[in-house]
């Protein structure tokens, strides 16, 4: 695992070549501006880019399955609004952060490869609808989202048999989304 100082080429970008990137390894390296995490990295520990706050440019791979609880923090990424959609941020195929949501509702868009650990931690969730077809990576397994009340996670009745045959996901309360048919009466004279 990769661990240590923040050491950066002149141009402050970061190459990595190790598979884990251990917690906290570059914890508050301001000259950090651009990363590119190669497809032979899986694992990024908690707090790795934390308070990096000149890195505005991040380049992960589909190789990734573990993203630890603040990894991105207060970097300029995770700063920037218009990185976020909504009150998630994500990163390339991953939800990494959560912002408190008003109603409690989360919508994990489709194609996403994995959450981060802890994403919703601090927030009240009531329900997350997930729109991906296939269930994603949950680092830290299904107690690895960070949420402490009971909430619903509704999926597509297609996805609902792959939630709930994944490890992670069939502790949880998964149900297909709920739907409401309208018909309507023509009156005949």
């Amino acid at each position: 695992a990769i661990s240590g100082s923040c050491l950066l080429t002149s141009s402050g970008k970061l190459d990595l070549t190790e598979a884990n990137i251990g917690d906290n390894t570059f914890l508050d390296c301001i000259a950090l501006t651009s990363i590119n995490i190669p497809s032979s990295v899986t694992s990024i520990g908690n707090s790795v880019f934390n308070g990096c706050s000149s890195l505005a440019s991040i380049t992960i791979h589909d190789s990734i399955d573990y993203i630890g609880t603040f990894a991105f923090a207060s970097t300029a990424y995770y700063e920037n609004f218009a990185n976020w959609e909504g009150n998630l941020l994500y990163l390339n195929n991953w939800l990494i952060a959560a912002r408190t949501s008003s109603n409690g509702e989360y919508i994990i868009k489709d194609s996403i490869r994995g959450v981060a650990f802890n994403v919703f931690q601090n927030c009240i969730v009531r329900t997350i609808n997930s729109e991906s077809l296939i269930p994603p990576i949950i680092s830290g397994g299904s107690t690895g989202l960070g949420i402490n009340n009971l909430f619903t996670v509704n999926v597509s009745c297609q996805a609902l048999s792959a939630y709930l045959s994944n490890h992670d996901w069939m502790v949880l309360n998964v149900q297909a989304i709920p739907y409401t048919v309208e018909l309507s009466v023509n009156d005949a004279d």
